[in-house]
């Protein structure tokens, strides 16, 4: 539930999982490898974030933007910051 839980606060990441892993025509996972069944975990975990994210699209899983950062002193010949 982690992984899921940091996938969801991923929108790009989860989605790109979730377009990657999908079923050969064997119906095993393409982007795994060898012989792993799909639905494998990865794809099940970004499901599962994606509810994640769904179940709370203004809470702590949303894309919230970050503050505008301060504006900075300006730094002298010295290195250090002018006052």
């Amino acid at each position: 539930m982690l992984m899921a839980t940091l996938l969801a606060r991923m929108p790009d990441l989860r989605r790109r999982v979730q377009a990657q892993h999908v079923a050969d025509h064997w119906g095993c996972c393409s982007e795994c490898g060898g012989r792993v069944q799909w639905p494998c975990d990865l794809h099940q975990i970004a499901v599962a974030a994606e509810r994640l994210a769904r179940r709370r699209p203004h809470g702590p899983y949303s894309q919230q933007r970050l503050p505008e950062p301060r504006a900075l002193r300006p730094v002298t010949n010295r290195g250090f910051a002018a006052r």
